[in-house]
């Protein structure tokens, strides 16, 4: 009877590991490779769960940045161990990957002031061959016929 206790309860749980997402197994493995580079279990659940769900967010892109260290192959990008081990450092010591900074809407940048076009010269002084008018590029780097 124990036998077929403990064959029954392989079987249902390997079936649940038949009806696994291609995202929950995308989130097991970045949950891995985070726990494996030092992140406490919390951290590393969030933090797996921001790189898939909420990418842009501080706990998301640290995330990704410490899983795709653990991808690198060594020797390429100098020394990815004190790289990883610095990311570590920042989401335990700012807690970024706690529920709250997971879910956390990041602020969209600014979007800068576009560019002035400069002035239109349209009256040259014939006396000088120089644009009439206030002082342009023009001017200061001279006309080219000197």
């Amino acid at each position: 009877m124990k036998h077929l206790l403990l064959t029954t309860a392989a079987v249902f749980g390997l079936a649940g590991t038949a009806w696994a997402s291609p995202v929950d197994i995308m989130t097991g493995r970045i949950e891995i490779q985070l726990r494996q580079a030092g992140l406490d279990p919390a951290s590393a659940h969030w933090g797996a769960w921001a790189a898939l769900h909420n990418p842009r967010s501080d706990c998301g892109i640290y995330a990704n940045m410490i899983s795709g260290q653990a991808d690198m192959p060594s020797g390429l990008g100098g020394d990815a161990s004190h790289s990883t081990e610095s990311n570590v450092m920042v989401v335990e010591r700012e807690n970024l990957c706690t529920e709250a900074g997971a879910k956390k809407v990041p602020i969209a940048p600014k979007t800068p002031a576009p560019l002035k076009e400069p002035p239109v010269v349209t009256e040259i002084d014939p006396a000088t061959g120089l644009p009439i008018g206030k002082p342009t590029t023009m001017h200061l780097l001279g006309s080219g016929n000197n």
